[in-house]
């Protein structure tokens, strides 16, 4: 049974939203220690909008990748796309932090300006992930909207603080660990369909993503292969 937003405890609301904000801590935690994962040559990536991560188009294997060198400006132009890039030896871990960083930028600015876009999407996915209608009318909605917007902010503090500090899990004191403590330690409401409900958000690049990338280069994409 899905839910109105109109209606439903802005103390609940709080705590989706955090468990989404700890949910993405917890994945920049797990970046900063994981394996590189497989090399590619090559990957060709589509840009999205602000806030969403560029979408992984194809990987190309050793053959693809030299025949796309060997190209002709227009059509390695016309091969690349008008929206899409390349980037050259790179790996599982790279795309994934520059997933994470490409749907951070601008948090700060975002929060500043009070624009509330991005955010909006991301309310969306939370309230569908726990069975919540999503009625964008709704002082509900604006509320969680606008904790959206302050999460992602704080999520880029978390981020850079960690990045200037040179952080490393488990050796070294967390420079965001004031937060990460009042995030852990906080109850979660267990009420109506939120209760039985998957636990927060998904991370923003989940490492599930390296089971793409790896269907992605086994499968290819529709229209053959590079240099056919």
């Amino acid at each position: 049974m899905k839910l109105p937003t109109a209606g439903v405890d802005r103390t609940l609301i709080k705590s989706l939203i955090d468990q989404w904000l700890m949910a993405e801590i917890d994945e920049d935690t797990y970046l900063r220690e994981a394996p590189e994962g497989e090399t590619h040559d090559g990957v060709i990536l589509d840009r999205r909008p602000t806030g969403e991560a560029d979408a992984v188009r194809r990987i190309l294997d050793p053959t693809e990748f030299a025949a796309l060198e060997r190209s002709s400006d227009n059509k390695r132009a016309t091969l690349i796309g008008p929206k899409g890039y390349l980037l050259e030896e790179v790996t599982d871990l790279d795309l994934a932090r520059s997933a994470q960083r490409k749907t951070l930028e601008g948090a700060d600015g975002r929060l500043a300006e009070d624009d509330e876009h991005v955010a909006m999407t991301l309310v969306r996915a939370v309230f569908a992930r726990h069975g919540l209608e999503v009625n964008e009318f709704s002082p509900e909605f604006e509320f969680a909207t606008k904790l959206m917007v302050r999460a992602q902010a704080d999520l880029l503090h978390v981020v850079k603080s960690r990045d200037t500090a040179g952080w490393r899990p488990i050796l070294d004191d967390d420079p965001a660990g004031a937060l990460v403590k009042r995030l852990s330690e906080m109850s979660v409401p267990v009420s109506s369909a939120a209760a039985a409900a998957p636990s927060a958000a998904s991370p923003l690049f989940s490492w599930a993503e390296s089971e793409y990338l790896r269907e992605v280069a086994r499968e290819g994409l529709s229209g053959g292969r590079i240099g056919e």
